[in-house]
């Protein structure tokens, strides 16, 4: 798959945070009531703003969507836009990534669908009603998952949920669809039923 990557840096004053926002799927996106890139590939916009609260819209297939953003005074925002929507990200911390060599991975768990999903993890079952998110941590290695309908009766997607280091990330989960995995150090790898 072709990737762009769409770089705009829109300078401020001293007292600014960058905005890092990762686009999975072709979409018009607006950041404080500006259109600020139209992708139409995957990509990714980088801003620079000054600190406060944001109204990011990503309209994706016609629909949009809302989620607002807070910029930190000093240091990063991530955000992540797939075709279920928005989600915000903690940024890593690059003087931290040694310290979470060893250290478990938090990850906040989203079902951005409308029905509530089943994620089993390790053998551990989740439930995670529609559009709300649980935490889940995980040890730093291979963890074979599933996803399943509610009530655990359908499986939409098996793999292995691969996590080389410790911090946080989301997973994703659409009713019918693979997960995606976000995060440094993640990976998801879909296998047959």
């Amino acid at each position: 798959m072709t990737s762009l990557l769409v770089v705009l840096s829109l300078l401020g004053p001293a007292w600014a945070g960058d905005v890092s926002i990762d686009i999975r799927v072709p979409a018009r996106i607006a950041f404080g009531g500006e259109i600020v890139g139209d992708l139409f590939v995957p990509g990714r916009i980088v801003l620079t703003k000054p600190p406060g609260t944001y109204a990011l819209v990503a309209t994706i297939a016609g629909e949009p969507w809302r989620q607002e953003i807070m910029v930190p005074a000093r240091g990063d925002t991530r955000v992540l836009v797939t075709a279920q929507g928005i989600t915000p990200m903690d940024a890593p911390d690059v003087a931290s990534a040694e310290a979470a060599a060893g250290e478990p991975m938090t990850f906040t768990v989203r079902s951005a669908g409308t029905v509530g999903l089943m994620l089993v993890v390790d053998g551990a079952r989740h439930r995670i009603p529609a559009a709300s998110t649980v935490d889940v941590d995980l040890a730093q290695g291979d963890h074979p998952i599933a996803v399943r309908s509610h009530d655990g009766g359908v499986v939409y997607a098996k793999g292995v949920l691969r996590v080389t280091r410790g911090g946080r990330g989301v997973l994703q989960l659409v009713e019918g669809a693979a997960p995606e995995a976000s995060g440094e150090g993640v990976s998801f790898i879909l296998s047959g039923g």
